[in-house]
Parts: C-alpha cells; sequence; structure tokens
C-alpha cells in the first residue's frame, strides 16, 4: 500500500502511534543473528535527535552513501511511500554525539533522503543489541528478504499493449500514463514515460504532447523542416546566422550554457539553444512548463552576467520543438517572444548584480 509521506506525517502523530494505530505492517526478524535483539514499537522521531555516522558506523557500506541512490529515494519517496516495506531503525544510547538520544543503525540512504526533501520528523524502528550483533544485523537488513526479478521494462509493455488491445485499458494517452502511474508509482518516472512511448507506438494511440529523443530530434529535423528553416544541433555550426546550435531538454539549460560558453571562448561566436519540455506535468499545460523553460534560462543567463560583470549573451533561447500535436505547426521552431526574454535578463541581472557591478 503506498500512502504520500506529508499524508502519513499529517495523520500518524506519535499520540496515534501510541494507541497502536501504526500503518507501517513489517516486522523485523533477526532471530537468525540473535535471539536477544529486541525490536520496540515504531516511533515518529525528529532527525535532530539522530546521530548520524556514515563513515564509522554504516560499517556494511564500505564506501558509505550514495548520493545517485539518495536521488533515486527521492524520486520513490516523493511518489508515496509503501508502508509495507521496513524503515530505518535507531538504537538509544546514553551520550550521543552532541546530546543525541539516538544513533541511526540501519536506513542510512533513507535518512538523508527525509533530509532531502526538508523532513523534519520521521518513523524509526527502536532496536537493542550489542555492537556485533548491530553490525551483523546491517548486513542483513541490505539483503532482500525474498529474491525477485524485477519486471523488465519489455514485459510491462507488452502485458499493456495486450490489455490495450483486448479494450480492457482505453486507447488513449491520459488512460494509459494514469494506469502505469496508479499500477507503479515507485517506478522512475523516466522508466514510466519510456513504457508509455512503447506502448502508444504499438497500439498507435493518438497523442496530445510529442516527445523527443536525440535521434527523434534528427528525424523531426530530417522529415518535417524546411531547409531554409532547420535549426542546428548538437553543437554544429550554423553557416546562415554564424551561430552554433544546440537542444536541450527542460532542466538541462545550465549544461548547454556551459557548452556554449566553451564554444564562445574558443570561436568568438555566440550559439543558440532549442528547447523541448519531458513531459506534461499533472495540472500542467505546454505553454507554463515552457515559461519554466524561459524563466530557466533568463536566471541562469543572469548568473553568468553577474559572474563575469557583464551580459555578454553567449547563448540566446532559439524557441521550442514543436509539442502539441494538431495545435503547433510542424515543420519550424515554435518562437519565443525574444524582447519579453531580454527584459526579464535585465530585471535578474539589475536586481541581482553587487554594487561593484551595477555600474557598468
Amino acid at each position: 500500500m503506498v500512502i504520500p509521506y506529508k499524508e502519513l506525517l499529517k495523520h500518524y502523530t506519535q499520540e496515534v502511534l501510541s494507541k497502536g494505530d501504526c500503518p507501517f505492517t513489517h516486522i523485523p526478524d533477526f532471530n537468525n543473528v540473535s535471539k536477544d535483539i529486541e525490536i520496540f514499537p515504531v516511533q515518529r522521531l525528529s532527525l535532530e535527535d539522530i546521530y548520524v555516522d556514515d563513515d564509522g558506523s554504516n560499517q556494511s557500506r564500505t564506501h558509505g552513501t550514495e548520493s545517485d541512490h539518495i536521488g533515486d529515494l527521492v524520486e520513490s519517496h516523493s511518489a508515496g511511500i509503501d508502508v509495507t516495506l521496513p524503515l530505518a531503525a535507531v538504537v538509544k544510547v546514553d551520550n550521543g554525539f552532541g546530546g543525541t538520544p539516538y544513533r541511526l543503525a540501519w536506513g542510512y540512504h533513507r535518512y538523508f533522503t527525509y533530509m532531502r526533501l526538508g523532513i523534519e520528523e520521521y518513523f524509526f524502528y527502536i532496536i537493542k543489541a550489542n555492537p556485533v550483533e548491530l553490525a551483523l544485523i546491517q548486513l542483513v537488513e541490505n539483503e532482500t528478504v525474498i529474491p525477485k526479478l524485477p519486471n523488465k521494462e519489455e514485459d510491462i509493455i507488452n502485458t499493456f499493449v495486450r490489455l490495450v488491445k483486448s479494450e480492457v485499458i482505453a486507447n488513449d494517452e491520459d488512460a494509459i500514463r494514469d494506469r502505469l502511474l496508479k499500477t507503479f508509482p515507485l517506478r522512475k518516472k523516466l522508466s514510466r514515460d519510456r513504457i508509455a512511448e512503447s506502448i502508444f507506438a504499438r497500439v498507435q494511440t493518438k497523442l496530445k504532447f510529442a516527445s523527443y529523443t536525440s535521434p527523434k530530434v534528427k528525424k523531426w529535423l530530417q522529415q518535417s523542416v524546411d531547409s531554409k528553416l532547420r535549426p542546428a544541433i548538437d553543437g554544429n555550426y550554423d553557416d546562415r546566422n554564424d551561430m552554433y546550435g544546440f537542444v536541450t531538454s527542460q532542466g538541462d539549460l545550465y549544461r548547454t550554457f556551459y557548452r556554449a560558453l566553451v564554444k564562445f571562448s574558443e570561436t568568438g561566436k555566440r550559439s543558440y539553444v532549442t528547447s523541448h519540455v519531458k513531459g506534461l506535468a499533472s495540472g500542467h499545460t505546454i505553454d507554463q512548463q515552457r515559461m519554466q523553460v524561459v524563466d530557466e534560462y533568463t536566471t541562469v543567463r543572469s548568473h553568468y552576467a553577474k559572474a563575469l560583470g557583464k551580459d555578454l549573451n553567449f547563448l540566446t533561447l532559439n524557441g521550442f520543438l514543436p509539442q502539441a500535436v494538431d495545435a503547433e505547426p510542424w515543420y519550424k521552431v515554435v518562437p519565443v517572444n525574444q524582447d519579453m526574454i531580454e527584459a526579464e535578463v535585465k530585471s535578474k541581472i539589475v536586481t541581482g548584480l553587487p554594487d561593484i557591478l551595477a555600474e557598468s
């Protein structure tokens, strides 16, 4: 059962837990390590009360926590918490570091995930074990209880294609995406999007929104765009405009800024970038998400201007790849209001420049 973490924190106070109402159903069993280990009822604790020694206490992880795994957990926890899975655990200490009453026993990645999400209190097992037992528990806890082979994307695609063809699931973009989200809430969004795209292609779903991969961008350029309107991509030179061209997706503009800066320093020539949004967020329109890209562009550009002391404008936002099916012409880039962008950049530079730069 998956419950949003904000809902868990709102409803299950320590008082509610004390009355025996606990949503977490998993009960750890470490009898294979020692029958003397004690596990107490789930408690809601402040993260500030827990001492975390990732280098010393986390004996089962030679290299400590991994930032990529924490990033995966942030995405997973944002989608909801599976209350059938184990929680992190603490041991009570008499003289903890800085006076903290608890020390983290296991769940280091989960602890740092809570911090990344801005969670101040969360649910933990409290255990009692000696140092040898604790070291062995950390190893056992990292093992899967029952070996499983996770679903491969192709398995999910094939099943959904059968369900759509048999009309169990409507051949509709929203219906397919909604069912994927409900069925696999903890799977990475990137994976769900890949699965959805493959399903759409196989059952010929009529789409409202087109997404792009690097090969699809090249296909669009070759098949749909007039050669006189064709933008450059991959940092290639556009001799018509005497600029270099890039394509990037929402959230990745900062990388393109760096690549354009390198081009500018090597050649003295400016670049442009054509952007696209990765997918429509729930409750958002494509225009709203494109405005987020514009905000990202003006923000990063203003940061470069503040750092360099001058707005060199070495990267221009060229526009957007067409994505609104049946609502936008497919033979050209969707333009942006350059006057509006320049005004926004100027505003962000003026309001954010230190005094030493504001006069230049």
